[in-house]
Parts: structure tokens; C-alpha cells; sequence
């Protein structure tokens, strides 16, 4: 007698296999921890030495929150210029890089109140900190190599970050557990070296010892370390490396390469300071090792007339310029290469210009106010450098800005409101330059200058605080997201919870651009502040 099967039970089975399939995968594609697979930076494997702009951990960012209704990620920024009672967009110096991202410390957790400060170069001094999630931005770069140190509570760690021309340049910074590191230098001969000088994160240096090693306390465990080193005879070279877990015990460094010097003279100036020399490279390889140019950056001849700088890579060609603020070097720049076995030698003189900016800051009366802080800058701060320093035209030079005079000069006006500035050190093609005026209390002025005079005037008038920025958004698009405002790049006080709104300010005209992540959600060039302005977000 045959069994009839009821065929409901195959139905039955077929599930069931179906749902173990689901299961048995589901076990594959989880962690030893039971979570679901994600890429932990813990378990990256990364070279000891970093390419530049190239390491994960510090390039990739978290998962963004998803906030509803505005496109774009993070917070928004707004950044507010101003263009004084009579000014426009075209009177603003022309810098157009920024630089955000978040600043993280041990197992990836988002760090607040973090000060990050640029270290060196043309923009030294500003500075900017993150927020409760760990943002940060700093916006209104120059385009270039900029040096930055970044606190967090009792850590101080230094990092190099190259911003770019247009756009905003992207950089999460971490700062690791600190602990004691030791390192091995050795020569251009791959033999240990006594003597090098070794510096971690900017800070203090430490000497090798006969065999070599070195030991440095408080360095923060992280991606993108930077370490300094120099020695005589050999190349002054800068590192990024991955000091994360698990890099533990003896760190041996690349064998030093061979360092060259260039020597030289200025026998002739227009009296004044001594002249300052200056060295940039025509063109860096791209890679993890670099060379620590701000050494030989403004270095201040001898009483002697000359000058030595030491410790060059000799395998890069490099341009020599002389600066002084009564006249222009000849040859304007020379581009050489030191050598390690002979020197390299150079001469300049400096031709004497008597050509000067003058006027005066009047109020709307016409009488002279003193006090005022006057500045005279570049209207395209890149453009000067790059007339000075042809390598500075590549994109992919890295070598730290420098910081010539050209770029900006800043005076406070004596008795009659007068101010005063050389124009000898002008050079032809660089373009214009903007001067301005600006008290507490007054309404800033600004003038385009694009030849040396000396009947300038600027004008200041009374300042009424009573202007104040409000942003929304359209009805139905959600909640709006926490907001961070900036004015000529240093950030306001905003009022209320999440910032929506700030107060304060000086009633006039503003350019106006706000951002989120990558996007510009409204751009004015020329916004006229009355009062209260409302502004809504599309």
C-alpha cells in the first residue's frame, strides 16, 4: 500500500531550508562581537610611512546624521565679509580655500572644544575650535601648504595639510592616547646616527644617541604623525607616519638623505633692516617624505652681508629670492640647486624704490581719526605668491607657504589720522591691492590701490550695532540644522539654541555664502543690513 505524502509538508520544508540558508549567512557577514560588518579603523592596515592626503583615518568621516529636509551634511556654515558703507564684492582679498572636517580622539570619539590654530606661514594665528559633535571649519584659506596645531584638553599634536584652490579641502584630525615612542635615525649610509635632532607633532626636539635612538615622551598614538628630522650633513626631512596600534616598540626611520647648502650675499641695499632671504621649491615629489621648507624661509642675512642655509635636499630645484621693504632684488629670483659636495653660491643687490600708499582715515566730518588699524594686503594674495615663486604655481608643491611682506601690511593711524606704507616692493604683475580702515565703533572703509599715491582717504563713519541675521526653513522641510557663522573668518556668538539667529551687528552691506558639507545653499554678494534680516532656506 503506498503512503500519499500531504503536500503541504514539502511546502513546509522548503521554508524551513530557506530560513537556515538566511541564518548561516547571517552569522558569515557578522563580527567577532556580534555586530554587523563595518570597516574599524583599528583594523586598518596602513603603511608606516603616509602618503600625503592619502590615509584613511584621517580622510573619511563617519556616517553623517541624517537631517531632514536641506541637502548637504554637518552643520551650516555661514560666512559673512564686510564690505563697509560703500564697498562691493570685488574689494575683498581673493583667497578662496577652507578646510573642515571632525576632530576625534581614542576609539573614534568625536572631540568638542578642540582649538585648531595654523601654525606658520601667511595666516599664522587663526584659528578655530569644533563643535559639540566634533566639527570644525576654518574657511578663507590660502591656497597651499598649511601647518596646523590642534589641542585637545592637555594634547597638543601638530599636522600638515595641503587646501585647495576652489572648494572646500576635507580633514578629520585625531588625537591618539599618548605614550613614549623611541626612534631609530639613520645616515644617508644606512648607518645609526648620533646627534640628529628629532621632533614629533611641532614640538620640542630630542637628540639621537651614539647608537642612534632617541626617545620622545607624549606622542599622541595616530594616523599622519609628524616627524621632523635634521642632522648635519644631511637633509632636513619632514614625515607623516602611522604611529596607530598596532606600530609598538622600536619606530627605525628611512635612512636620512644627503643634505646640501647654499650660500650667498646682498652687498647692496637702500639702508633700513638687513634684507631676508627666502626658499621655495620649483616642484616636490609627491609621497610621505618632505622637507621641512620653513627653515629657509625669511632668513635675515648676516651683518656681514651673507648668508648660509644649510641642510637643502640636493635633489630638488629650489628659488632664491631677496626681499626688502625699500626696493626689489636683482635678479628678482634665482633657481639653483645646492650640492653636497661644493657649495652653491648666489648674489643680490637691492634696487632702491621711493614710491609709497599715504592718506588719511577722516570721520564724516573730515576730521582725522586716530587709532584706526589700517591695512594694506594683496587682492589676490595666491596670485603674489606665485609671481614671487614660480614652483608655487604647480598644484602639487607642498612646500609651506611663505609669508613676504607683499601680502599684507597693517599700521594704526598717528595724530591727524595719518598712515604711511612703502610700495617700493610692489612687483609688476601681481596685481592690486586693497586698504582698508577699521575702529571699534566705526564702520569699516575700503578702497581699491592700484598705483602708489599719497592722498588716500578713507572715511569712517559711527557704528550702529543694531543689525542682527536670522535663518529658516521653508515650512515643511523639517528642522533646521545646528548653524556656525563666521565673520571675516573668525566665528560669532549666535543666539538661542542650535544658532539660528545672530545678533550684534554693525548695520551695512555683507557678502554673504552659506554652506552644508560640500554644497552653497544661498550666496549674496552684496547684502544690505538694515536691521533684522530673515533669511529662508529653500
Amino acid at each position: 500500500m503506498v503512503k500519499r505524502t500531504d503536500p503541504r509538508l514539502g511546502l513546509l520544508a522548503w521554508f524551513a531550508c530557506g530560513a537556515a540558508l538566511v541564518a548561516a549567512l547571517w552569522v558569515v557577514f557578522r563580527t567577532p562581537e556580534g555586530l554587523p560588518f563595518e570597516n574599524k579603523e583599528a583594523e586598518l592596515e596602513l603603511p608606516a610611512l603616509m602618503e600625503e592626503n592619502q590615509s584613511p583615518s584621517e580622510v573619511a568621516t563617519l556616517a553623517p546624521e541624517e537631517l531632514i529636509g536641506l541637502p548637504g551634511e554637518g552643520p551650516i556654515e555661514v560666512q559673512l565679509r564686510v564690505l563697509g558703507g560703500a564697498g562691493s564684492p570685488s574689494l575683498i582679498p581673493k583667497r578662496g580655500g577652507s578646510l573642515k572636517g571632525r576632530v576625534y580622539g581614542a576609539n573614534r570619539t568625536p572631540l568638542s572644544d578642540v582649538w585648531i590654530e595654523i601654525a606658520s606661514g601667511p595666516q599664522a594665528g587663526m584659528s578655530t575650535t569644533s563643535d559639540s559633535a566634533g566639527h570644525y571649519f576654518l574657511p578663507d584659506l590660502l591656497p597651499g601648504t598649511h601647518l596646523f596645531r590642534v589641542r585637545a584638553g592637555t594634547s597638543m599634536v601638530g599636522r600638515m595639510q595641503r587646501v585647495l584652490p576652489k572648494g572646500q579641502t576635507r580633514r578629520d584630525f585625531f588625537v591618539g592616547a599618548a605614550s613614549t615612542l623611541s626612534f631609530e635615525v639613520r645616515s644617508f649610509e644606512n648607518k645609526p646616527l648620533a646627534g640628529a635632532i628629532v621632533r614629533v607633532d611641532l614640538g620640542e626636539g630630542f637628540q639621537s644617541g651614539e647608537d642612534g635612538m632617541v626617545a620622545i615622551p607624549w606622542v599622541s598614538k595616530s594616523p599622519r604623525v609628524l616627524v621632523d628630522v635634521s642632522a648635519k650633513g644631511h637633509a632636513a626631512v619632514r614625515s607623516e607616519l602611522n604611529l596607530l596600534p598596532p606600530n609598538e616598540g622600536l619606530i627605525v626611520l628611512p635612512p636620512l638623505p644627503r643634505g646640501g647648502i647654499i650660500r650667498g650675499t646682498v652687498p647692496s641695499w637702500p639702508g633700513g633692516p638687513r634684507p631676508t632671504i627666502t626658499v621655495v621649491p620649483r616642484s616636490t615629489r609627491p609621497g610621505g617624505r618632505q622637507y621641512q621648507w620653513e627653515r629657509w624661509q625669511n632668513v635675515v642675512i648676516g651683518h656681514d652681508t651673507f648668508f648660509e642655509l644649510s641642510g637643502l635636499p640636493t635633489d630638488v630645484m629650489v628659488d632664491v629670492r631677496v626681499s626688502h621693504p625699500k626696493g626689489v632684488g636683482k635678479p628678482q629670483v634665482r633657481a639653483v640647486k645646492a650640492n653636497a659636495d661644493s657649495t652653491t653660491t648666489v648674489k643680490f643687490v637691492v634696487i632702491r624704490n621711493d614710491q609709497r600708499v599715504k592718506g588719511r582715515v577722516v570721520d564724516d566730518k573730515g576730521k582725522g581719526v586716530s587709532g584706526a588699524k589700517v591695512v594694506l594686503e594683496a587682492a589676490n594674495p595666491g596670485e603674489v605668491l606665485k609671481a614671487m615663486f614660480p614652483g608655487l604655481r604647480e598644484p602639487g608643491v607642498s612646500a609651506q607657504l611663505p609669508t613676504p611682506a607683499q601680502l599684507r601690511r597693517e599700521v594704526i593711524t598717528s595724530r591727524g589720522g595719518r598712515f604711511d606704507f612703502t610700495w617700493a616692493d610692489h612687483l609688476q604683475g601681481s596685481g592690486n591691492l586693497v586698504l582698508s580702515a577699521t575702529k571699534e565703533g566705526w564702520v569699516s572703509d575700503r578702497i581699491l590701490v592700484r598705483n602708489a599715491m599719497s592722498d588716500f582717504a578713507l572715511k569712517l563713519k559711527p557704528e550702529d550695532r543694531s543689525g542682527a541675521i536670522s535663518l529658516s526653513l521653508q515650512q515643511g522641510r523639517g528642522k533646521l540644522p545646528e548653524v556656525h557663522w563666521f565673520l571675516e573668518g573668525e566665528s560669532l556668538q549666535a543666539d538661542g539654541r542650535g544658532g539660528a539667529s545672530v545678533s550684534g551687528l554693525s548695520l551695512g552691506r555683507y557678502s554673504l555664502e552659506i554652506r552644508r558639507g560640500e554644497l552653497i545653499l544661498l550666496k549674496e554678494p552684496s547684502l544690505e543690513l538694515k536691521g533684522l534680516r530673515e533669511l529662508v532656506l529653500q
